[in-house]
């Protein structure tokens, strides 16, 4: 619903139920990704950020909250702007889905990369 006067971009006072299921779901991709990343360090893996890769290894429960924070600040900026297009025309709101994709296949990446040598210790 578009308040008068609004022609393109526009806020909005209420948001649909699925975007809050959608940032609920990126937080806890985002909790599942630092937790992850912690255990493949522990195991001798390697951060790639060197911003993150400073904080790890100075104060991991930093790096994690700013990591946090960092996440849900810019998830809630994109959803404040949902309505908006850039660009010319990329919708705002494709941005939601587009940052819980790249979350989703991360933490199975991380998943799959965590429980590679458990299977091997199995077979």
């Amino acid at each position: 619903m578009r308040r008068a006067g609004e022609e393109r971009g526009y806020y909005v006072d209420r948001y649909e139920p699925r975007y809050f299921v959608l940032v609920s779901l990126i937080l806890i991709l985002c909790v599942l990704d630092a937790y992850f990343t912690l255990k493949i360090l522990e195991l001798g893996g390697s951060e790639m950020n060197r911003f993150m890769f400073v904080l790890l290894y100075k104060q991991p429960a930093l790096a994690m909250i700013i990591k946090y924070l960092v996440t849900a600040s810019s998830i809630i900026f994109i959803l404040v702007h949902k309505n908006f297009v850039v660009f010319g025309r990329l919708k705002v709101n494709g941005l939601i889905y587009a940052v819980f994709s790249v979350y989703l296949v991360l933490v199975m990446y991380e998943a799959a990369m965590l429980f590679k040598p458990i299977r091997a210790l199995i077979l």
